[in-house]
């Protein structure tokens, strides 16, 4: 059974998975969230759809996926270059928000349009601000 996920200009991707039994099957795609944390789609969540696994038939959903802002966010020092030192820490609500890099000072990931709380540690000093996502990419630098 195949998934083709495409968004507006952009080459369709396929998602594919291997031994499916036949009958019905249900796909949806929805951000996870687990232990408090959460870690995002790359695209708005999908709703649940039914499909009917035949054999010996090319089994195909098509889906249109809406992406979501790629946040990009630095802790820095005074003159605004990365502080390897620094930790940076993204809320939704009280959950945790996973990123995509290993290193502490960078924050990259897909959210969707909303507030966010960061909160930012350089040394011993704590500090926390609002993060307003919306459609449009975004990179942020904070400063002690």
């Amino acid at each position: 059974m195949a998934l083709v996920a495409a968004d507006a200009g952009r080459v369709p991707r396929l998602i594919g998975w291997q031994s499916v039994p036949p009958g019905p099957a249900e796909v949806v795609f929805a951000d996870r969230r687990k232990n408090g944390e959460v870690e995002f789609l790359p695209f708005d969540e999908l709703p649940l759809r039914r499909h009917e696994v035949v054999l010996g038939t090319r089994n195909e959903i098509v889906v249109d996926v809406v992406p979501r802002a790629l946040v990009d966010l630095r802790a820095c020092d005074a003159t605004g270059r990365e502080d390897p030192a620094a930790r940076l820490v993204v809320h939704d609500g009280s959950d945790i928000v996973s990123g995509q890099t290993s290193a502490s000072q960078r924050w990259v990931s897909a959210m969707p349009p909303g507030d966010y709380r960061v909160v930012v540690t350089h040394r011993t000093r704590e500090r926390e601000h609002l993060l307003r996502v919306g459609r449009r990419d975004l990179a942020v630098r904070y400063r002690p």
